[in-house]
């Protein structure tokens, strides 16, 4: 399958937003797909498997809820492949449950719960493959018609064609909704990020604070050097000066120069093999910004943020470890944070205990 971008990978605090309508969706499909049975239970001749059509439809939500999560970031192909099976396989039980007694099609809850979910899938995949799924999933839908319709119950008298229209296109409709959906945010994004870049002046990386060269030079050299301009000559004691200043300045230089970046932002930091020097922009930025917040989150342990960098067989990794004072907090706040650092870093895993929160990475 193509690695197309996702919006929920190039845009990872909206893939949060849009967890929320999952959760959300998976709710109404569930008091939809409940209240319908319940309306039309009548219809229904295998009770067992009505239940079971409604409990696949609830675990086919709670999996979506569960991979949407910032802490598993991005939702993969094969999530979206059980996701749509799921709803599938509880249109195929809830068809089961009303062998030969189903009277109308229209009032089955199948399709219309599983247009929900198929809509909010728009968040997390790419729209090609959001196609082919709503296309792949209506066909299925279709072949359940199909076999609704063989079984003799059905009342209205209309051709095949029309059961087959009225199950499939409300999965089909979702489906390319979904799509569009999807196909606009990535042009959205890629849209502000092209203008970003335009008015960004690019410059190489320095130091966000003030290191101990570049205060000593604009403390003590300048002032100095502008003391000299404005007398216009030199003292007997400014040669000696300037040379003593020229070497401590180098010998600052040298120091800084063996400083990291991370020196100072985290409570005890390891780098023996000088990995944070190789780290890009966004990689810098997102552990900047979990670190940061946990220093400042009254969830964590204060002064006990943990940072190693180091190499394990030629690749570069990384861990981050701090103690938690409350998990659950800890858990909320985190989440956003996590999802920039999974964009940052794909190859990561996050473990959040009562005790410690623990970020792996590869680079």
């Amino acid at each position: 399958m193509r690695n197309d971008p996702t919006p929920q990978q190039l845009d990872p605090l909206g893939g949060i937003t849009a967890r929320l309508i999952v959760i959300v969706g998976g709710v109404i499909a569930l008091v939809i797909a409940i209240g319908m049975s319940a309306a039309n239970a009548s219809e229904i001749s295998n009770p067992l498997l009505a239940v079971a059509a409604i409990v696949a439809l609830g675990l086919t939500a709670a999996y979506f809820v569960r991979v949407s999560s910032p802490y598993r970031a991005p939702l993969r192909f094969h999530s979206h492949v059980i996701i749509c099976l799921g709803a599938i396989g509880a249109i195929a039980l809830e068809a089961l449950s009303q062998w030969g007694t189903n009277t109308l099609i229209r009032d089955d809850w199948g399709p219309i719960t599983m247009a929900i979910v198929v809509i909010t899938l728009g968040s997390y995949r790419p729209p090609l493959e959001l196609l082919a799924g709503a296309f792949a999933s209506a066909t299925l839908v279709a072949l359940i018609a199909v076999g609704v319709s063989m079984s003799g119950s059905l009342v209205t008298p209309v051709p095949l064609t029309v059961f087959i229209v009225t199950m499939a296109t409300p999965v089909l409709a979702a489906g390319i909704a979904s799509a569009a959906f999807s196909a606009s945010s990535i042009r959205s994004h890629r849209s502000w990020q092209r203008e970003l870049d335009a008015g960004r002046e690019v410059a190489p990386f320095t130091q966000d604070a003030p290191t101990g060269h570049l205060a000593f030079l604009h403390g003590t050299v300048i002032p100095f050097l502008d003391s000299v301009v404005t007398t216009g000559e030199l003292g007997a004691d400014d040669g000696a000066r300037a040379r003593r200043l020229a070497q401590e300045l180098r010998v600052l230089m040298v120091l800084d120069s063996e400083q990291s970046w991370l020196t100072g932002v985290v409570d005890r930091f390891d780098d023996p093999a000088r990995v944070a020097h190789e780290l890009d922009s966004a990689q810098r930025a997102s552990l900047r910004a979990i670190i940061t917040h946990v220093q400042s989150s009254a969830a964590f342990a204060k002064g006990t943020a943990r940072l190693r960098l180091g190499l394990d067989n030629g690749e570069a990794i990384g861990v981050l470890e701090t103690d938690v004072v409350a998990v659950g907090n800890a858990r909320v706040q985190l989440a956003p944070f996590i999802a920039i650092a999974r964009r940052a870093f794909p190859e990561s895993e996050t473990q959040l205990t009562a005790s410690r929160f623990t970020l792996t990475f590869r680079i």
